[in-house]
């Protein structure tokens, strides 16, 4: 960060550092890391013309960087069969419990899944520390005098404090009231 003299952190770092942790465990080449990172934000943008083009089905753009990811994941599970490596990929798709293996669909949805769940809120939980940090230059300095005494609880307390899950999708499976008076 230091070599670019500046920059916008979220685009440059908190988005892409826990991506790249989520890639290397997973043994994504880091040339496909970009288009990770394209096919999430896409997915968890509910169309922010900022990752979906104006006019473009919001939809049917989440639906096809999920297609890509699949597709990425898939030929990945094929060549770590054919060819194990040190890696997540390798260990599930080589694992079976009582006989049975994940298939490549299975791999792919849990790979979409941590993912867009540990990439997102990591990010946010980044961001959301370096500013709180920044407005609070005492709580700043009270880490960087005891580093390995704060840091656990630390980290634990951003997490809490930035609530890096700041929206949910929920369907309502049955009547329901909201709000009634007691």
């Amino acid at each position: 960060m230091a070599d670019l003299g500046g920059c916008d952190f979220v685009t440059e770092v908190a988005a892409p550092f826990p991506l790249r942790i989520i890639c290397d465990m997973m043994g994504i080449p880091a040339e496909k890391h970009a288009d990770v990172l394209r096919c999430s934000n896409v997915i968890l943008s509910m169309g922010d013309p900022e990752y979906v083009p104006e006019g473009s089905d919001p939809m049917l753009a989440a639906i096809n960087a999920g297609v890509e990811l699949t597709e990425l994941m898939e030929k990945l599970a094929s060549e770590r069969l054919a060819s194990p490596a040190d890696d997540l990929t390798t260990a599930l798709i080589t694992s079976n419990i009582d006989g049975e293996a994940l298939t490549h669909a299975e791999l792919a949805s849990f790979f979409i899944l941590i993912l867009t769940a540990g990439n997102e809120t990591t990010r946010n939980s980044i961001a959301h520390g370096l500013w709180a940090l920044t407005e609070h230059p005492g709580q700043r300095a009270i880490w960087e005098n005891d580093i390995d005494g704060v840091t656990p609880s630390a980290v634990d307390e951003i997490v809490r404090w930035a609530s890096p899950v700041i929206w949910m999708r929920r369907t309502v499976a049955g009547d329901t009231v909201l709000s009634a008076s007691a």
